[in-house]
Parts: C-alpha cells; structure tokens; sequence
C-alpha cells in the first residue's frame, strides 16, 4: 500500500514537477518568501486559507491533492482561531 503524502510533501512534489522554487511561489502567490520557505520545509502547515490562495492562483486541479493530503492529516478549521 503506498504511503500517504502531507500536505507539505504533496505541495514539494508539485512544485518539483513544475520546477517551480519556493521564491516562484512567494512570487506567484504574493506570499512573503520567509513564508513560503517555511512551508516548503514544513516548519508551518499549510493552512485552509493558503490551500484557498493556491486554488485561486494555480487552480482546482493543484489544490484538490493537497487539500485531500489535508483532510487525510484531519486539517479540516482554520488556524486562526475560527471555526
């Protein structure tokens, strides 16, 4: 059985199959690229609101892995304290 991906590891793969760096995503999606490094090394998880921000930039297709990694790990509220 093949082992499942976080969602920091699922966003990794990505951006490896598009080259894409983690300055391409601060750049792209107008995060800061202290941010966006944090992520790529999973010293922050990657929350509903970023997922949202993926989506909109790079869209549905990219988002729907990432965001099934997130309900695999139970990461279902946003972090900020709502609901």
């Amino acid at each position: 059985m093949a082992k499942l991906l976080t969602p920091t590891q699922t966003l990794k793969h990505w951006a490896a199959s598009e080259d894409k760096t983690a300055a391409d995503f601060a750049r792209e999606t107008g995060y800061q690229y202290n941010y966006t490094t944090q992520l790529f090394r999973g010293d922050r998880e990657i929350t509903p609101e970023t997922l949202g921000w993926i989506c909109i930039v790079y869209g549905g297709q990219v988002a729907e892995p990432i965001a099934a990694a997130m309900r695999a790990a139970g990461v279902t509220k946003k972090t900020n304290g709502g609901e």
